[in-house]
This record gives structure tokens, C-alpha cells and sequence, in this order.
């Protein structure tokens, strides 16, 4: 089966959300020398299908990196074909100390972003759907998260150098 992503995106959003929850939501990997687990917001699968969440989501977990969250479009850019990808931290520090060093402001949650070249889906085949998350995991890890690893790890210097001595 043949489709087009704007026009059928109905159909397309369900399939890969679901076959995303099913294979990946709460399943973890190792990015950069720290966990990493995908979720769905918080939301149940029919919540997420309810609210058309084109998106999967990685989060950092673990008590050796601050929270951050990974967003990354499952449906392509209409004007690239591309697909977006968002790194944002949810820790007001680093967002402070990012914004600071990095951005010459006082306050910048975005760690990465971009869009990453990832052949898009030619069918609904499992074979098909793994391929693509697949592609899609590599380049979110490769060029959104392992690109800019690095803020973490100097932030994290920082904050080590800058705790009271106990």
C-alpha cells in the first residue's frame, strides 16, 4: 500500500503511535554515557492517538544528568521532508547556565534541534515500520543528542565545581 503522508495521515499517525508503544515506550538505551527512556508524555496510547501526537519522546533518566526531553517529529516536514527533531531541557539551571554560556542570554532550554534526513515510510509492512524507527533513533542520536552532548557535560562540570565543600 502506497500513501501520502498529508492526505492520509489519519490512518498513518494511529499505526505508527501504536507500533512506536508497542515496541519502544518504556524501553531504555545508553546516548552519551547516560540512560535514556522513550515515553508518550505521561499518556495512555489511546490519549496520545486522541490528542494526534506525531511525535515519539525520549527522556533522560538517572541521577547523573539533569531532565532533559528529546522530541522527534514521526511525520515529515511538508516543505523539507524532513523530520524535526527538538532537545529540550526541563531544568531551570541548566536552561540558565545554557542560556549564559552558550547563547549570551539569560535563559535557553534548547539544547539541539534540527531536521533529520530519514527515508520516509513507502509502506505500513512491520518490516517497513522498524526500518524507519530504526533510522529515525540513529539520527536523533547521532545528530541531535551525541552532536551536543557536550552542554551536559560541562554543565555538569560546572555544577560539580561549584558545589560547597561537605
Amino acid at each position: 500500500m502506497n500513501f501520502n503522508y498529508d492526505t492520509d495521515k489519519d490512518i498513518i499517525q494511529p499505526i505508527l503511535l501504536t507500533y512506536y508503544n508497542d515496541n519502544y515506550v518504556n524501553k531504555r538505551i545508553n546516548i552519551g554515557g547516560f540512560e535514556w527512556e522513550f515515553s508518550l508524555m505521561g499518556m495512555s496510547i489511546e490519549e496520545a492517538i486522541g490528542e494526534e501526537f506525531q511525535s515519539m519522546q525520549i527522556d533522560s533518566v538517572g541521577d547523573n544528568i539533569p531532565f532533559t526531553v528529546v522530541f522527534a517529529s514521526l511525520i515529515p516536514n511538508k516543505k523539507n521532508g524532513m523530520f524535526g527533531a527538538d532537545w529540550i531541557t526541563q531544568d531551570e539551571g541548566l536552561a540558565e547556565w545554557n542560556g549564559k554560556e552558550n547563547h549570551d542570554s539569560e535563559y535557553e532550554e534548547i539544547l539541539g534541534s534540527g531536521f533529520l534526513k530519514v527515508t520516509p515510510l513507502k509502506d505500513l509492512k512491520e518490516s517497513s515500520l522498524k526500518k524507519f524507527f530504526d533510522e529515525l533513533i540513529d539520527r536523533v542520536k547521532s545528530n541531535i543528542i551525541e552532536n551536543n552532548i557536550w552542554i551536559i557535560e560541562e554543565y555538569m562540570e560546572w555544577v560539580e565545581s561549584n558545589q560547597p565543600p561537605q
